[in-house]
């Protein structure tokens, strides 16, 4: 059961983000009709590991409540399997934490809880109402939607470069795969001469 959609959207100069969240069981229609209400414009989904757990989870919860969801037919970014291809090489697991504290350089608080504490956090609130025991859950959220939207906003700026600034080796490297799939050479070029450039550089010192 879906018990928290956190959603974020750019809206004028501004990234407006929202919290829909399930109080109880028996209000899981009226938490799907908001999600869709929300997501009624949009165009394009970016999501983290969605492709392989969001969306299949969100289409089957609306698939049993019998809510149209047209959002799930719109265009999809997966930034997990974006940020493999550019920072696998670089930082390993591209997990969303491993991507903030190494890619991002951002270290959550204390607040935060592993995601796969969350359901059972929920259970407890449901079976004591410790409304206390959700501070941590919301923080989670929350700090996943904004890393994602850091992340989106920073691939996008990578992969459009067209001279690569960014000198880890292993990240030129990718880009330079990235860009060869893409057919444009002139790009990729330019990230494996820098990597060339750069070694001997460091090979000189």
């Amino acid at each position: 059961m879906v018990f928290l959609v956190g959603l974020g959207r750019v809206q004028g100069e501004a990234f407006v983000l929202r919290q829909l969240f399930l109080p109880r069981p028996d209000a899981e229609r009226a938490l799907l009709r908001a999600v869709a209400e929300a997501l009624n414009d949009v165009r394009t989904l970016v999501t983290f590991n969605g492709r392989a757990f969001d969306l299949p989870l969100l289409a089957t919860r609306f698939q049993l409540a019998r809510i149209d969801a047209p959002f799930l037919e719109s265009a999809h970014l997966d930034l997990l399997a974006a940020a493999r291809r550019l920072w696998r090489r670089r930082v390993g697991s591209c997990a969303l934490a491993n991507l903030e504290r190494l890619v991002l350089g951002f270290t959550r608080s204390g607040l935060d809880v592993p995601g796969w504490l969350i359901p059972t956090l929920y259970r407890q609130y449901l079976q004591a109402e410790a409304v206390a025991t959700l501070a941590s859950v919301f923080y989670h959220n929350r700090e996943d939607v904004l890393s994602m939207a850091a992340l989106a906003a920073l691939l996008g700026r990578t992969c459009s470069d067209p001279t690569p600034l960014r000198s880890h080796p292993w990240e030129l490297l990718s880009l330079g795969d990235i860009w060869a799939r893409q057919g444009t050479w002139d790009r990729a070029e330019r990230a494996y001469r820098q990597i060339i450039e750069e070694s001997t550089c460091l090979a000189d010192r």
